[in-house]
């Protein structure tokens, strides 16, 4: 786990950024300790979970149905802000990793982790947890079959009964975004960027192909305000299908402050029918998206990794 940046704004307070890296599970060698400070009186701390990976597109012969891989599940997110007198003067951190991408067909995605706060290292007893990001983590995207795979769940939202510390200041937990499901027969469905109530998505599902050797577009991630479309990767009958494209971040900075978490879910590959591999899934942007669906082909493609979570940190 990271400590992306840490620094003073006059107008916002001291905060610090930590983010979820690597393949391991949030263990005791993984908890970051955080010390209150002491002339702080009220602290807020935000947690997103990792985004899930996407799903393996499906290996087939040419003239025959194939499906490709679901795009992964978004983390959730929480919230709460308390007087630091209720809390220990030392507390543990663990932001969650994003799940790795399916490495081809029959395989789906790595789920993502839930990000933690809490009294205890190793602890996510409810008597210990401060916040967490939400009930469950997201999950990875199905692989692809002779069937359209639906999209990987997301992160459940966060419910009271997960903390002792929920009803002592003010809270507010968000459920994360299912990644977008796979297509036969046309192109793979959108995922809306935001349309959950966080800033970020779920990735969208590969392509699949027909028996008549039609292929189809992977799942385009629909922008909105400032975030632009993003399109999903092409099919090409004779292969290789296009791979899906990354997801968006931003760069972070003291004056990131303000919307430091951003980001968007990879595209689904497109697909591939008489011969080649089909398109991979494209990685996430950000924090806390899905990655895209690996595309169909006479060798399925790989999906794409999902995005880190977070902790935020800020006090005054």
């Amino acid at each position: 786990m990271d400590r992306l940046f840490g620094g003073f704004n006059p107008r916002r307070g001291l905060s610090r950024l930590y983010v979820g890296r690597g393949v391991q599970a949030a263990t005791a060698g993984d908890w970051c300790p955080f010390r209150i400070p002491k002339n702080a009186s009220q602290i807020m701390f935000v947690a997103g979970g990792g985004g899930a990976g996407g799903g393996g597109g499906f290996t087939a012969a040419a003239a025959t149905v194939k499906s490709g891989g679901g795009g992964g599940g978004s983390g959730a997110c929480a919230m709460i802000v308390l007087p630091t007198l209720l809390l220990p003067r030392d507390i543990y951190i663990a932001a969650g990793v994003g799940g790795i991408g399916s490495t081809g067909s029959g395989v789906a995605g790595g789920n993502g982790q839930r990000s933690w706060v809490s009294c205890q290292p190793n602890s996510t007893n409810a008597a210990n947890v401060i916040l967490v990001s939400g009930a469950a983590a997201a999950v990875g995207g199905p692989a692809g079959t002779a069937a359209a795979a639906g999209g990987g769940a997301a992160e459940t939202i966060a419910t009271n009964l997960l903390s002792a510390w929920s009803a002592l200041g003010t809270w507010k937990a968000i459920a994360g975004q299912i990644g977008g499901a796979s297509s036969i027969t046309a192109n793979s469905a959108a995922v809306v960027w935001g349309a959950s109530g966080v800033p970020w998505c779920g990735g969208t599902g590969g392509a699949g192909a027909t028996a008549a050797n039609a292929v189809f577009n992977g799942g385009q991630i629909t922008g909105a305000g400032f975030v632009p479309t993003i399109a999903g990767g092409t099919g090409v009958a004779g292969g290789p299908g296009n791979p899906g494209n990354p997801g968006l971040g931003w760069q972070h900075g003291l004056q990131a402050h303000t919307f430091p978490w951003a980001g968007t879910g990879g595209t689904g590959g497109g697909s591939s029918a008489t011969a080649g591999v089909g398109g991979a899934g494209g990685q996430a942007g950000g924090f806390c998206s899905g990655g895209g669906g690996g595309g169909a082909g006479v060798t399925g493609a790989a999906g794409g990794r999902g995005a880190p979570g977070f902790v935020f940190v800020m006090w005054w």
